[in-house]
C-alpha cells in the first residue's frame, strides 16, 4: 500500500510540474532572433495579443517561449484554461 501511495504522489507531482512548466512557457517573454547566425522558423506566443506568431530564430539565447510548430504554440498557450 505504501508503494502504491508513493507512486501516485510522484506521478501527481510530475503532472503538476509539466503543467506548470508549459504554462510558464506561454507567460515568458517572447523569444527574439538573438545574436547567432542560424535561421530557424519558430513560433512564439504574444500574450498581449493572445496570438502565436512566427519569427526567425538565430539558434541561441531564447526564452522558454519558443515552439517548433504553430500547433504546439496554440495547443499550449491558447487551449482553454492555460491563460
Amino acid at each position: 500500500m505504501k508503494f502504491e501511495f508513493g507512486t501516485i504522489v510522484v506521478l501527481l507531482l510530475f503532472v503538476v510540474g509539466v503543467w506548470a512548466y508549459n504554462t510558464r512557457k506561454c507567460d515568458d517573454k517572447p523569444s527574439q532572433t538573438g545574436p547567432c547566425k542560424a535561421s530557424f522558423q519558430m513560433w512564439r506566443f504574444i500574450k498581449e495579443r493572445l496570438k502565436c506568431e512566427s519569427f526567425t530564430y538565430g539558434g541561441c539565447l531564447s526564452t522558454k517561449n519558443i515552439f517548433e510548430l504553430e500547433s504546439d504554440c496554440k495547443g499550449q498557450c491558447l487551449s482553454s484554461g492555460s491563460n
